[in-house]
């Protein structure tokens, strides 16, 4: 009897080993993808932040006048960079390496993109020469995107373990913090001048 408790001990232990060892295993491979996916999606993130930076920072002009010119003389803003672009399509890493919550905001991103264009090409649509508000709204659209961007990009960092780029002598992500200030500044006077 002794001998049938011993072979079954041994065997519910090393049962048990060989479980632990398993999940030791998962958990080592869901870490290499987590970096993986964290270290591929943070540099189209940080694409993205750059693009909303450029965006935010165009009011349109050149040379510090409005950029476009009808044929009569008249003046009106014209955007002088593009609007960043965004796709996961193509993109192999293992989405399921990191909490949900997170994965749908990170896949979620190419959607509050085009949002943003769809939102803009309304306002564009009724604006009318020269333009001014198409091009407001467009920094602050953008302003707006870079700055849940950098917070997205933030919480990867920390999900996947992955430390910050260096910063250097311009930051984008800090241009865009205080371009959205500044435009939220902007509106709260305008409201408190439509209100006296």
């Amino acid at each position: 009897m002794d001998a049938i408790v011993k072979i079954l001990g041994g065997v519910i232990v090393g049962w048990l080993l060989a479980q632990l060892a398993d999940m030791w295993k998962r958990r080592r491979e869901r870490k290499a993808e987590a970096a993986f996916l964290g270290a591929t999606a943070l540099i189209q993130i940080e694409r993205l932040i750059q693009g909303c930076a450029a965006v935010a920072g165009d009011d349109g002009t050149a040379f510090g006048r409005p950029a476009g010119r009808t044929d009569d003389g008249q003046e009106y803003y014209v955007p002088q960079t593009h609007t960043p672009e965004l796709s996961w399509d193509g993109l192999k890493v293992e989405w399921k390496s990191v909490k949900p919550d997170l994965m749908y905001a990170i896949l979620s991103l190419p959607l509050e993109l085009a949002e943003a264009k769809d939102y803009l090409q309304v306002v564009s649509d009724y604006d009318d020469p020269p333009y001014d508000s198409y091009i407001a709204a467009r920094q602050l659209r953008f302003a707006e995107l870079g700055v849940m961007a950098a917070d997205l990009a933030a919480s990867l960092r920390l999900a996947t373990g992955l430390r910050a780029r260096a910063v250097r002598e311009w930051n984008p992500e800090t241009f865009l913090r205080n371009r959205l200030e500044e435009f939220r500044d902007r509106e709260e006077q305008r409201a408190l001048r439509q209100q006296s």
